[in-house]
């Protein structure tokens, strides 16, 4: 069986301690624009050496795009695999430039599913049907509203519930609106707890119609 023959060990022995090919897995493919710039530069660095590369960074010093150059740089490592594959044999650097293009490809395929997940999931949370919070002014309304609907609304003290009847004689003369509003702020506070009714009396501190929870108010 035949040895096969490394990328580095393609290259010529007075080259394999300058140039080492970076992990393809660390390699950052530079945007369109940047690409031509990055592939160009490599392929005068191949031919005229890594002096080259000093006469770049000295007459482009305030050109942003050949920040490449420099090892710290994201694009670094595309750049170097370009002038490492333009310094192997024609069959290496055949056989890199196709090893990087099914990378890319697999790239390419992954961020387009990552995309169609992420179309997917904000067209079902479109979809799904919004919870509608209302305030208690708004559930009150409603309530109301049904009530209405359903003819329920109390006119006397006789047909409210008789948890109510002994609290709103009909002598007091509640119009049927203050006597549903009456009702069913006593249903929520019954079911909130204490923190609603004192959130609700701070919030309709100046609604006349909310004036029956001071202490001091006749149908208190």
């Amino acid at each position: 069986m035949n040895d096969v023959q490394s990328p580095v060990d393609a290259l010529p022995d007075n080259l394999t301690a300058e140039y080492v090919l970076p992990q393809l897995k660390n390699v950052i493919v530079p945007p369109p624009d940047l690409r031509p710039i990055v592939e160009k530069t490599a392929a005068y660095v191949a031919k005229h050496g890594t002096a080259f590369e000093a006469v770049i960074l000295s007459k482009q010093q305030n050109d942003r795009r050949f920040d490449f150059l420099h090892p710290d740089n994201a694009y670094h490592s595309f750049y170097k695999s370009k002038l490492v594959q333009l310094l192997l044999p024609p069959e290496e650097q055949d056989r890199l430039a196709k090893l990087q293009e099914e990378q890319e490809a697999e790239r390419q395929a992954l961020a387009q599913l990552e995309a169609e997940h992420a179309a997917a999931d904000a067209a079902e949370e479109a979809a799904a049907p919004k919870q509608v919070v209302f305030s208690f002014r708004e559930r009150l309304k409603l309530d109301i509203a049904r009530s209405c609907q359903a003819h329920v609304i109390p006119t006397s003290a006789a047909e409210l519930d008789p948890a109510y009847a002994s609290v709103l004689p009909a002598s007091y003369g509640v119009s049927p609106l203050d006597r549903d509003i009456i009702r069913l702020t006593a249903r929520y506070v019954a079911s909130q707890g204490k923190a609603f009714l004192n959130g609700l009396i701070t919030r309709e501190a100046r609604n006349p119609s909310f004036d029956f929870m001071r202490s001091s108010h006749p149908f208190y």
